[in-house]
């Protein structure tokens, strides 16, 4: 028929082709055929419908596997993100764990770049401390030699005479023979010394346990220390002004004394000038003004 398709499934072309058998078989001997009851007729379906069905089904199949390809694009997605993020967290500790392996390095470094630094500075003040000491020591003992030191039994040069400059820091007096002269020391009387000090370029100060400020209008030079063991008494004058400083009073001295004094620290450059002994040449004049 014109308008038709002219293939047709093999569903739809049956019942036509047994139709047809059917009534060739049914023929009469005139070679009519014979007509059947409309009961015993099978309904025929139409190819135009056959087609259209078809179509159908092909779309809805192709929609399905769009619906499928779809999924499974989404699903590799899925696993790609899932992997990417894995892969991502891996590099971010393996990054953390390299920043955090070199801060602890270079904390580690330092550390031992302190302490490193900080022992030599210990070892330095320990030498520059026992060189003190050793100075100390070696010139209290050309002291004694030339007779500065007094005790008892030898007072012929009580006085000593030392140049004190510019310096900021320093102690200087007497001190009893069986001081304790390492580690930390606390000059004062009950402890063996008689002195007077300078801290910081202030006034001067008796070292007298507490201590006392000397108010004095100007600052010495040059000191003199004058011991008179039998009176018990130290006395401070400014050799060049021939003024009294200050003067220990009613001691009790029962051991050799010697002479006592004491450079301090240069106090990064600020106390670098030397506290230097002077000879004694003649008894000098000295005004005493009173405490």
């Amino acid at each position: 028929m014109p308008g038709l398709p002219s293939v047709f499934c093999e569903m739809h072309l049956t019942p036509h082709l047994r139709d047809s058998n059917d009534d060739k078989a049914q023929a009469d001997g005139s070679g009519h055929l014979q007509d059947k009851s409309p009961l015993q007729k099978k309904p025929k379906t139409s190819p135009w419908r056959c087609s259209a069905r078809n179509a159908k089904l092909k779309i809805v199949q192709a929609e399905i596997q769009q619906m499928i390809q779809t999924r499974l694009r989404k699903t590799e997605d899925i696993k790609n993100s899932m992997e990417l993020s894995r892969t991502d967290k891996e590099k971010e500790i393996e990054t953390s764990v390299h920043v955090v392996t070199m801060v602890i390095n270079a904390i580690e470094r330092n550390q031992a770049l302190l302490f490193e630094e900080i022992e030599e500075k210990q070892e330095a003040a320990k030498r520059r401390a026992e060189d003190l000491l050793e100075e100390l020591d070696r010139r209290s003992e050309i002291e004694k030699e030339k007779g500065v030191s007094c005790n008892s039994g030898d007072t012929k040069d009580p006085l000593h005479l030392l140049q004190i400059g510019h310096k900021t820091d320093w102690d200087l007096g007497v001190a009893k023979e069986s001081i304790n002269r390492k580690g930390s020391i606390t000059v004062r009387p009950d402890n063996g010394y008689w002195a007077i000090c300078r801290r910081k370029g202030e006034s001067l100060r008796a070292c007298a346990g507490p201590s006392v400020t000397l108010n004095l209008h100007e600052i010495p030079m040059k000191v003199g220390v004058f011991l008179d063991y039998e009176d018990g008494s130290v006395s401070f004058y400014n050799a060049d002004a021939k003024t009294h400083i200050y003067t220990y009073k009613g001691c009790s001295f029962t051991e050799p004394l010697y002479p006592y004094f004491n450079p301090c620290l240069h106090d990064n450059g600020r106390n670098t000038a030397p506290l230097i002994i002077c000879p004694v040449e003649t008894g000098p004049t000295i005004e005493t003004a009173g405490q």
